[in-house]
């Protein structure tokens, strides 16, 4: 029995490594499908979206017409119209979206009447006048924003439509006695006016006001102005007027007098027959001289600003000093200037420029070792030696003015600074440390090197001056130059 199983298991495993082999075959081929169905579901399509007639495509993964706009970020009102609808399921390619916009129209209808407004994505404007409700006769007339427009037209693509309607209106104008029966587009006296062509000013004598409902003033009269002649800034102003004093006159045709003008005839008089007035325009101006002050600059301590550096403590401000003068023009002609009064409106301001006095210590390696330096300066290096560069005394010279040897470690400054600095301990970038130990009569920043004679070395460059530690007691914030 137990070599019959031993020799059948050989068959069972068999039968176990194709049932496995099978089974995953199937399910790599479900994950597949899986995997494809994803990649459908989530896949991109390009999408059209057409707003009032204007196309544009988008990508999307949106499965309908809504998620589609909302990914596009397209916003929608209720009144908008969106095909197909929001709810409906966008096909794999070739989707379409069309929106047309809904605009706001405004409807006048005349004087009186309430104003209608209402949303609508239509632009034909005999169907937005029907949905009003309203009628239009033969001889109505239909303006949109002002202008006429044709019925049946549909109007250019807008945020918002204003459109009137305009019936004619029976009306009679009465001109110089000579009566006229009209029948005329307009709302108001003005609208007639305008509508025959008339050339009505403010001085014509008009029986109603140009805003006057034309329902209300049925009857118009009309006196137009005479002619009236005005000498005024030498020159000849003509117009028209129905005044009964030059007064009047001269403000009808925009001659008013100002102020101090004078006129000839008086403005009380009744106007000339031959309606012509002479006026003489003064005026009085004061005019405000302008006269400014300069500042001075002065320089002050400054603890936050660190040595040699400079800082802006205080900005300069000019002064100003005002005149008032007083001037009168007679028909624009200077005739007298007076000065009446003279006063400083502000006061100069200094500028205050900081030098430093914050003393830093720093330290810098050199080939002698580091050093520790509180102040560093850009000077001009010469040198010296006992019998060399020392014209002025006709022989060798050892010893320097602080009684120092002259040798190597020693350097001059100019008067000003030997008398501030003598003893200093200094380093020279390229020479080495030395001491302040004698002057010379070159001043501010030249240094002159010294050396003995057996190792001198001629120097004629800019070099850097480091003064080390310990600080002075005192030490001078500007170095003299």
């Amino acid at each position: 029995m137990g070599s019959f199983l031993a020799r059948r298991r050989p068959f069972f495993i068999c039968y176990n490594t194709r049932m496995n082999k099978r089974f995953i075959v199937l399910l790599l081929g479900a994950l597949i499908l899986l995997g494809t169905a994803a990649t459908l579901f989530l896949s991109s399509r390009a999408v059209t979206i057409t707003e009032n007639g204007q196309a544009r495509r988008v990508n999307s993964v949106a499965l309908n017409v809504g998620w589609a706009l909302h990914d596009a970020g397209v916003a929608l009102s209720d009144q908008d119209e969106i095909s197909p609808a929001l709810s409906a399921a966008l096909p794999w390619a070739g989707a379409e979206i069309t929106i047309r916009r809904a605009h706001a129209v405004h409807l006048w209808l005349g004087s009186g009447e309430p104003l209608k407004s209402w949303w609508t994505t239509e632009r034909v404007p005999a169907q937005l006048i029907a949905a009003a409700g309203v009628t239009l006769g033969e001889a109505d007339q239909l303006l949109w924003n002002g202008a006429p427009v044709a019925r049946d037209a549909p109007l250019p693509q807008a945020v918002e439509y204003l459109l009137q309607v305009h019936r004619p209106q029976p009306a009679v104008l009465r001109v110089n006695q000579a009566e006229n029966r009209l029948a005329l587009f307009g709302d108001t006296v003005g609208d007639v006016l305008w509508a025959l062509g008339l050339r009505v000013t403010v001085l014509d004598a008009l029986s109603a006001p140009y805003n006057a409902p034309l329902a209300q003033t049925p009857a118009l009269t009309l006196k137009p102005a005479l002619p009236f002649r005005v000498q005024v800034d030498g020159k000849e102003r003509v117009g028209r007027s129905t005044a009964a004093t030059v007064g009047e006159a001269l403000a009808q045709v925009g001659a008013a007098l100002q102020g101090l003008d004078t006129v000839t005839p008086a403005e009380d008089q009744p106007p000339p027959a031959d309606g012509r007035v002479r006026v003489v325009r003064v005026r009085v101006e004061i005019e405000l001289k302008q006269t400014l002050l300069p500042f001075k600059s002065e320089q002050v301590a400054d603890p936050n600003t660190e040595l040699d550096q400079q800082s802006v403590v205080q900005v300069g401000q000019q002064g100003v000093q005002l005149a008032r003068v007083r001037v009168r023009f007679e028909d624009g002609r200077e005739v007298s200037r007076q000065k009446e009064t003279e006063w400083v409106a502000a006061q100069p301001r200094n500028q205050k420029i900081g030098y430093g006095t914050k003393v830093v210590i720093r330290t810098l390696d050199t080939p002698d070792g580091p050093i520790e330096y509180w102040r560093k300066v850009t000077v001009y290096a010469t040198s010296f030696a006992p019998c060399k560069f020392i014209p002025f005394i006709g022989r060798c010279s050892y010893t320097t003015a602080a009684g120092y040897p002259l040798q190597k470690g020693v350097i001059g400054v100019g008067e000003a600074w030997y008398r501030l600095m003598k003893g200093w301990g200094v380093y020279v970038a390229e020479y080495g440390a030395a001491r302040v130990g004698d002057y010379g009569y070159i001043p501010g920043f030249w240094v002159d090197l010294g050396y003995s004679d057996a190792d001198f070395v001629n120097w004629h460059r800019n070099t850097t001056l480091y003064f080390l530690t310990p600080v002075p007691a005192n030490i001078p914030w500007v170095l003299p130059k």
